[in-house]
């Protein structure tokens, strides 16, 4: 860490404690980048600055403003591999199921009423935003026992929030994200219509 391996761990440490959680790792590029933001204020101090010192490596915004972003620090704490990786089902009780699980309406805030033109509220410039730019999988269990227009509604926005994201994500399905739609018809209970 450019023979700055006491400040790199204080500055986990500052991390951790910032996003209270004790238990979440740091990619090396992500501890780098925190390294010389703490370098940068003790420079600015000095009315310096690290690119007064071209041979020294420069910040990356885009890595710490991922790395700042609760949403995605929270997914990347489930996986092991960390990678983000969103799961959603379609009720309380079967999200309860899935590591990090939440209801899709929940997650991609999908409006109750529906109609053919509907889309999730997300802004394209928010954390929730970042966090499906950034998410290498979607499941979604219990994919049958949501309407048609609920797809079509979080298909609308991906695409908007991903358009410009995701090579060739301007004509896919989805935005070009992969979700994977999971359920079992055998579960649902049958429903019969008596008619009059």
């Amino acid at each position: 860490m450019y023979s700055l391996p006491y400040l790199a761990l204080d500055v986990v440490h500052a991390q951790r404690c910032r996003l209270r959680n004790p238990h979440i790792d740091f990619t090396d590029e992500e501890i780098q980048n925190y390294t010389l933001l703490e370098i940068e204020f003790v420079l600015n101090s000095g009315n310096r600055s690290l690119s007064d010192y071209p041979e020294l490596p420069h910040i990356d915004r885009l890595i710490l403003n991922m790395a700042g972003n609760r949403l995605i620090v929270a997914e990347r704490m489930i996986r092991l591999t960390g990678k983000v990786v969103l799961s959603v089902a379609s009720s309380r009780i079967a999200s309860l199921l899935l590591p990090g699980g939440r209801t899709s309406h929940s997650r991609f805030r999908i409006p109750i009423d529906l109609n053919n033109d509907s889309c999730c509220a997300i802004h394209v410039t928010s954390d929730l935003a970042e966090l499906i730019k950034v998410a290498e999988l979607i499941i979604r269990d219990e994919a049958p026992l949501q309407h048609r227009r609920a797809f079509e509604a979080v298909d609308h926005t991906f695409w908007d929030i991903c358009k410009d994201h995701v090579r060739g994500g301007h004509n896919k399905v989805f935005g070009g994200k992969v979700v994977v739609l999971g359920g079992d018809f055998r579960q649902i209970l049958p429903v019969l219509y008596k008619w009059h």
